[in-house]
């Protein structure tokens, strides 16, 4: 009997079909997987960015609204404007503004109101009802970790509601909130009792008193990595996060009233100070506006995708009134 066996040619055509089927199959685990890490990365990224946006909206709720502007410090002289006056293809890269003292106010600790009536404006002295110049300070001193008295050392001020419109401001924007060197006439230094009084000891004394007022107790910044130098905040010198120029940061706890700017400006002249934290990494474009007195903001990431040339494009966009 003849024995049944296969010839070289037979084996050749099995070894290559089976080649071919091996190299379309990896071929398929391969785009599934793609597939796979790129929708977990959309929808991680698009969490990320939307949290991102929930903060950042929840602190612009609580600014002081005339107060906020765009700033270039890359310019040879000192560069910043409203940024209701900012079109689009201008380059300020750094988005400033003041807050209130949110965390005081929700414990009510003041009450934003002026009683005219038993307010003496000759010796600058207004009275707040149910105001407690004690609680604030024990609120705004354990929100951002100080031991400093608030008043003396100028820590909060008042802010005027009249003062909210750019047109009302009676000196010129530059000189109306202490940006950058410049002179503070709309926030002023007091000192406040338990009874709610509260006098005005700033060496510009205002015109006129307005009903409602506001503390703030901070001003805040946004900006990538590329437009600060981050090596010159302490808080993360000794951290093992990614920082570089698409990481987008938070400076907060600097007092504009008080001549300080945040701590990762780069002008050399800069008198820093205050506190950062990272808000997101692989941010490639950070935008703000004004519409119709709202603030728009975008922000623009992206990430890649492990193990592949391929990367994954988020953009999400917050309206803040």
């Amino acid at each position: 009997m003849k024995r049944k066996a296969f010839t070289l040619i037979e084996l050749i055509i099995t070894i290559t079909i089976s080649a071919i089927l091996a190299i379309g199959t990896f071929k398929a685990v391969e785009a599934i997987y793609i597939r796979g890490q790129k929708v977990k990365n959309i929808t991680q990224l698009s969490l990320d960015t939307q949290s991102v946006a929930d903060q950042l909206s929840l602190l612009l709720y609580d600014r002081i609204p005339a107060s906020v502007i765009g700033y270039n410090p890359d310019n040879d002289v000192i560069d910043f404007r409203p940024l209701s006056d900012i079109s689009g293809n201008e380059n300020y890269t750094v988005l400033e503004w003041l807050g209130i003292a949110r965390e005081a106010l929700n414990h009510r600790s003041y009450s934003c109101f002026i009683d005219l009536s038993k307010s003496d404006k000759e010796n600058n002295k207004i009275f707040s009802p149910d105001t407690n110049g004690t609680k604030i300070s024990k609120i705004v001193r354990k929100k951002l970790n100080i031991s400093e008295d608030i008043y003396s050392q100028g820590i909060v001020n008042l802010v005027f509601a009249g003062s909210f419109d750019e047109s009302t401001l009676e000196q010129d924007f530059n000189d109306s909130f202490g940006w950058h060197g410049n002179d503070s006439y709309a926030s002023l230094d007091i000192n406040i009792s338990d009874e709610g009084n509260i006098t005005i000891v700033d060496s510009h004394q205002p015109n006129y008193i307005y009903e409602k007022y506001y503390l703030v107790d901070t001003a805040y910044a946004v900006a990538r990595g590329i437009d600060v130098n981050i090596s010159l905040c302490s808080d993360l010198n000794n951290t093992n996060v990614k920082k570089d120029n698409n990481t987008l940061y938070l400076f907060f706890n600097y007092r504009p009233w008080k001549g300080e700017t945040f701590c990762g400006d780069k002008r050399s002249d800069a008198n820093r100070s205050g506190n950062v934290t990272i808000l997101m990494q692989d941010v490639t474009a950070f935008e703000a506006f004004t519409v119709d007195r709202t603030i728009r903001f975008k922000i623009d990431s992206y990430r890649n995708i492990r193990g592949t040339t391929s990367r994954v494009h988020i953009s999400k966009q917050k309206v803040v009134f």
